[in-house]
């Protein structure tokens, strides 16, 4: 009787230990993977502290999502994410459908150079990567639809060096996309990377211009604001002229 209960103790803790590892195996190559699609789609650095699956309750959970600065801009970071929240119906058919998709406690740091705003430089950045990718057909990796993205909790904080006056960070009213992550034949995951990231920074320029957030600025970059262009090539209000 003992060696029987020695025998299935023993049967107990390895398969516990064995779930251990694929859960830590699974949640550490899910992170790799995210990470490698956010680099491929911004063609800029793109960290996320941790990723975790849940396959009991399907879903992902993301956190400390951050995605550094183009070149030429002092601070590391363009824009931090606190918490990615999705909920999916299957991780093992050919596109992952994604029920919910919850962006929370966004900071765009608003940063100004000679050559305008990080935030718009980012932008185009991006595009140019997009048209590069299509172009050359390299995407790669899975497919997903997220019907609807929701963003709550988004800030825009101007860099500490802009003005020696204090600017207090704006709050983006809670806003979402519709149907523009989604395709019959699934969305590549670059794409989607993309079109979020887009959907936030012409969010974010957008509501600073319209709160009168930029004009604060003009004491340091006395340019007048033009209205930003949501397809393919964002106006930079700082811009200078050639």
């Amino acid at each position: 009787m003992r060696i029987l209960f020695i025998a299935l103790l023993t049967i107990l803790v390895a398969g516990i230990a064995v779930a251990g590892f694929f859960y830590l195996s699974r949640n550490n190559m899910a992170h790799k993977k995210v990470q490698q699609y956010g680099q491929d789609a911004l063609n800029v650095n793109f960290e996320v502290g941790s990723v975790y699956l849940n396959l009991l309750n399907n879903t992902i959970t993301l956190t400390d999502v951050k995605v550094a600065n183009p070149p030429g801009y002092n601070n590391d970071n363009a824009i931090s994410i606190e918490h990615v929240y999705a909920q999916y119906t299957s991780l093992f058919s050919d596109i992952i459908h994604f029920e919910k998709l919850d962006i929370t406690n966004t900071n765009a740091y608003l940063e100004v150079s000679k050559q305008g705003t990080n935030l718009a430089a980012l932008y185009n950045r991006i595009t140019q990567n997009r048209q590069a990718s299509q172009q050359t057909e390299a995407l790669t990796g899975f497919q997903i639809n997220a019907p609807m993205i929701s963003f709550r909790g988004t800030f825009v904080k101007p860099s500490a060096e802009l003005s020696w006056q204090d600017i207090k960070p704006i709050s983006i009213p809670d806003f979402y996309i519709q149907e523009q992550v989604y395709d019959e034949s699934g969305v590549p995951m670059q794409r989607a990377i993309q079109t979020i990231l887009f959907a936030l920074i012409e969010r974010t320029l957008k509501n600073a211009d319209q709160s009168g957030f930029l004009k604060q600025l003009e004491t340091i970059r006395t340019k007048s604001l033009n209205t930003y262009q949501g397809t393919g090539t964002l106006t930079d209000p700082f811009a200078e002229d050639e």
